[in-house]
């Protein structure tokens, strides 16, 4: 449930607000967004895009989950797996975020990005169950960094994988989870750039 009494219009006046919400989370979320960050900027590079297209695909990748702030610290911090009712918690945050984002000038062109970010390829994810190119392809992006992250980092619940072995995992989802075109370009980057994958 979102805070009583916040203006979420009012986060445009402050620039640094919004990072520290993040910062409110824990050390571990704002490390994820920290490498959501420097590989989305990456990829950008890689494919050209200008500098505005990269500069608002890097704030997509930093704020991906700025909704979470809004969810409870026992269900985002559980160290046990999540049931069922703690994932249904958990996936409010990408409509939380577009709720943000939509309402605050700094992040306005990035919302949809936001809110679409754990949609699939096959259209069996959410929010709004989109599939293939109908999801923005921002989001698209986010959705392969944000599993390969996930599974190279370590979590209170689980060990981390190498990247050989996350990378085969997405090549496992391509096709169904991800953008089979845009996870050839990622396995591309990574086998290319071994910093983005720092």
């Amino acid at each position: 449930m979102l805070h009583s009494g916040c203006d979420f219009a009012d986060y445009s006046l402050y620039p640094n607000i919004l990072t520290a919400m993040m910062e409110d989370i824990k050390q571990e979320v704002i490390g994820h967004s920290s490498r959501m960050s420097h590989m989305m900027e990456n990829w950008g590079h890689y494919m050209n895009f200008g500098n505005e297209d990269i500069k608002d695909l890097v704030l997509a990748a930093k704020y991906h989950d700025i909704g979470k702030f809004a969810i409870p610290r026992e269900v985002l911090f559980k160290p046990d797996r999540l049931n069922d009712s703690d994932w249904q918690i958990i996936r409010n945050h990408s409509s939380i975020g577009y709720y943000i984002a939509s309402n605050t000038k700094m992040l306005n062109k990035v919302a949809k990005v936001i809110l679409h970010h754990h949609e699939r390829w096959d259209g069996k994810g959410y929010p709004a169950q989109l599939k293939a190119e109908e999801i923005p392809q921002g989001a698209r992006m986010i959705a392969i960094l944000d599993a390969y992250d996930a599974m190279v980092s370590e979590r209170s619940y689980k060990k981390a994988i190498s990247s050989y072995e996350a990378l085969q995992e997405i090549k496992k989802c391509s096709g169904t989870q991800f953008d089979p075109n845009l996870v050839e370009q990622f396995i591309m980057i990574l086998e290319g750039n071994k910093e983005c994958a720092v």
